[in-house]
């Protein structure tokens, strides 16, 4: 059982991380856990468009008088913990880079002795030993593996909680008004490009040129392009150039959620976007949910961006049998036109439905084990004494 005396401090700047904590959040209030959520960030987007109450990091670490200005953030934030009554730290990792709010909680924690735990959105992906948290929550066997040649940190398999909201979601609902609102038919075959912030990266163009020549010769093909929460204005521009010069101009989608745009889709397309594994899980849940994910991870430039920092030899959904691959100009748009299909799309939403977890267990799974170590921990503190 959980206990419900429990007070727990959740921080997020990703978006990716955000739907972790969120749905964390929101289930913990249900055992009557008492949560407080700091965000900055993509994050702090994330819950103010879906109504999540939380607080600002920045507000959430000003200093209380002038006197306190000279305070460090990580002082701050251990005094605004012990203040809450925090009894462990829960935080996101979801990006490669890993900065912000979430590496503060985490050190302020270690300070004050409270126990940390950090939701791992990519496999693999963890910060330097000397930040490390007490606890990585990770997706499943194959990220546990990657993180525990990695790190001294406990290391514990608890699925993808985020997803617990696709479980209510109408997907053909999401789909009709998605495709109403870009102007697209029911039966128009349709290809969803999920950009990432990579222009800066040699041979990323390539790909956005490969990809609008392939659907140019597709014939009778849409192409819709999602930029990505950290893309900039310029990055978008520069995304649409290259677009444009493969001869095709894609409907460019800015107001969507993710769902809405996977849901859109008959094709799921980017690099190595964690947005796979949300079309993934959608269609584990739901059984309209029906799209084909293909991941475009070339040239090496590109492979070799985000394999070294996780370990990866490749993608997880393609070594799952889920995802189709493309590691060039004509594997990408054969796998586009297999993916078009709608033999591949119930495939892939067949293979979803048999290889990942029940989101939900994954909540109940990830709130018992933070409530264990908590109360080992106080067992442990009592003992000294």
């Amino acid at each position: 059982m959980i206990n419900k005396l429990l007070r727990i401090v959740l921080s997020a700047h990703d978006a990716g991380s955000a739907g972790h904590i969120g749905a964390l959040a929101v289930n913990a209030a249900l055992h009557g856990m008492d949560s407080l959520i700091v965000a900055e960030g993509a994050a702090h987007i994330y819950f103010k468009a879906r109504h999540i109450p939380h607080v600002p990091a920045n507000a959430w670490l000003a200093s209380l008088s002038t006197a306190e200005n000279s305070k460090s953030n990580l002082t701050l934030a251990g005094e605004k913990l012990t203040q809450f009554g925090a009894c462990a730290v829960v935080c996101g990792r979801s990006s490669l880079e890993g900065k912000g709010i979430d590496r503060t909680v985490i050190s302020a924690a270690r300070q004050i002795g409270i126990p940390s735990f950090v939701f791992q959105d990519f496999w693999g992906d963890i910060w330097t030993e000397d930040q490390r948290p007490d606890h990585y929550l990770v997706l499943d066997e194959v990220a546990a593996q990657l993180t525990r040649e990695k790190t001294c940190a406990e290391v514990h398999v608890i699925g993808s909680p985020k997803h617990v909201q696709f479980l209510n979601i109408d997907f053909l609902d999401l789909r009709q008004k998605g495709r109403f609102a870009l102007g697209l038919s029911a039966d128009m075959p349709t290809i969803g490009y999920f950009g990432q912030d990579l222009h800066n990266v040699p041979g990323y163009g390539q790909v956005l040129l490969d990809v609008g020549e392939s659907v140019g010769r597709l014939k009778g093909v849409k192409l819709f392009y999602k930029p990505h929460p950290l893309e900039t204005k310029f990055s978008q521009l520069r995304s649409l150039k290259f677009f444009q010069n493969s001869g095709v101009d894609p409907l460019v989608v800015h107001n969507f959620s993710a769902e809405t745009s996977i849901a859109a889709a008959d094709v799921v397309l980017s690099c190595f976007s964690t947005v796979s594994l949300d079309a993934a899980f959608m269609m584990a849940v739901n059984k309209h949910a029906k799209v084909s994910i293909v991941c475009a991870d070339y040239p090496e430039s590109i492979s070799n961006f985000w394999r070294p920092a996780t370990g990866l030899a490749e993608f997880p959904l393609i070594t799952k049998g889920i995802a189709l691959a493309a590691s060039d100009k004509l594997s990408l748009e054969n796998a586009l036109h297999l993916g078009l299909t709608p033999t591949e799309r119930n495939r892939q939403a067949l293979a979803c439905q048999l290889k990942l977890s029940n989101p939900y267990e994954s909540v109940e799974r990830t709130l018992k084990l933070i409530s264990s170590v908590i109360n080992k921990t106080t067992i442990n503190v009592r003992a000294k004494f």
